[in-house]
């Protein structure tokens, strides 16, 4: 819960016995919210580790509506760029909708960043 000084009051730290951050997801049971974009725990699994595979995103926080993770591989091409920020958009649509506007906007932003910020409202 947001105080007045938008910090957040009351945050919760949890120590799991997974052997990686995907797991974490399921024990939790990861619901982002109540929308209708959001996705079964399952398909947030499966792209954390598609990801984690190809670009070295490690899952950095899950709370109500927002994942974050850093990516520690950028794409190094126009092309590469564009191909993930569209895989990206399926995932999420308001990181685009919402958010930069378009998936080319969203691919320059990945060739320069390494911080990746998923969110559904």
């Amino acid at each position: 819960m947001r105080g007045h000084d938008n910090r957040y009051r009351d945050v919760l730290i949890v120590v799991l016995p997974a052997r990686d951050a995907t797991e974490a997801l399921a024990m939790l049971g990861y619901e982002p919210g109540e929308y209708e974009t959001v996705c079964p725990v399952e398909h947030h699994m499966a792209a954390v580790r598609n990801w984690r595979e190809g670009w070295g995103f490690e899952l950095v926080a899950c709370y109500r509506g927002a994942i974050e993770g850093r990516a520690s591989r950028r794409p190094t091409g126009r092309e590469a760029a564009l191909a993930l920020a569209r895989e990206q958009y399926e995932y999420c649509p308001d990181i685009v909708d919402q958010g930069v506007g378009s998936t080319a906007a969203l691919a320059a932003t990945l060739m320069v960043s390494d911080w990746w910020y998923f969110w559904w409202d």
